[in-house]
C-alpha cells in the first residue's frame, strides 16, 4: 500500500477532503466497548474501500478499578479505508443502539474526493 494516510476523528465531522487514489484514511471515533451502542458507517459513491473496522481499548497502566470493572472503560472504534479509485464518497456514520433511534444519535459526516 503506497500513499499518504489520513487520520481523522470526530472533531473532523462536517469537512470535505481531497485524496489521491493510494492513499488511506483512518477516522476514529469514541465508543465505549461492551455497551450495546455501536457506530455504523454508510458510506455512497466510490473511491475509497473499508479495509478493517475494529474496537480499540488502550487501558493505561496506571488504570484503577475501584468503581467497578475494566468492561465499561472508553475506548475507540477506527474504521479503514483505502482509496482504490476516483470519485466522490460521502461518510454518514451514525452512533446509536443495535435498533439505531437516528433522531438523538451522535453523528459523523465527511465527504471525500478522490481525485
Amino acid at each position: 500500500m503506497s500513499g499518504i494516510r489520513y487520520y481523522l476523528n470526530e472533531s473532523d465531522s462536517g469537512r470535505t477532503i481531497t485524496l489521491q487514489k493510494g492513499d488511506s484514511l483512518d477516522i476514529t471515533l469514541p465508543t465505549t466497548p461492551g455497551l450495546a451502542y455501536r457506530w455504523i458507517m454508510p458510506v455512497t459513491g466510490s473511491g475509497p474501500e473499508l479495509m478493517n473496522a475494529s474496537t480499540i481499548t488502550e487501558i493505561p497502566d496506571n488504570a484503577n478499578w475501584s468503581n467497578g470493572s475494566p468492561f465499561f472503560s472508553p475506548g475507540e472504534y477506527r474504521f479503514r479505508y483505502w482509496v482504490v479509485s476516483t470519485g466522490t464518497s460521502v461518510f454518514e456514520g451514525v452512533f446509536c443502539h443495535n435498533v439505531c433511534d437516528t433522531k438523538y444519535s451522535r453523528r459523523f459526516n465527511l465527504t471525500v474526493n478522490v481525485v
